[in-house]
């Protein structure tokens, strides 16, 4: 009986592990997948905050209160938002056809 009893604790214990361990995972990656999708957020604002910033430089003295009228001042927040979502979803679709090419090459 105990020999049975060790048995059960040890195949309960293993089935918890592997289910913990799965969990972890998944959590690491959806982490990971968060933090890909803030830095590539924010290095695109950057990207189109320096663009804007060109533009207005480069822009006559007497022109910049008209870009100041038409541009709003969250636009390079807006557009890098834009931006790194039409990124993310780029690499979501390659993945999957990465994916869909390896399952029917195995």
């Amino acid at each position: 009986m105990p020999l049975f009893a060790t048995l059960v604790v040890s195949l309960f214990g293993s089935i918890a592990s592997f289910f913990g361990l799965q969990m972890a995972k998944k959590t690491l990656f959806a982490t990971a997948a968060i933090a890909a999708g803030l830095i590539l957020t924010l290095a695109m604002f950057a990207f189109i905050k320096g663009l804007l910033g060109g533009i207005a430089y480069a822009f006559p003295s007497w022109a910049g209160g008209w870009f100041a009228a038409i541009i709003p001042s969250n636009a390079a927040a807006c557009i890098g938002a834009i931006l790194a979502a039409k990124m993310a979803r780029f690499v979501y679709d390659y993945n999957m056809e990465n994916i869909k090419l390896a399952s029917y090459i195995t």
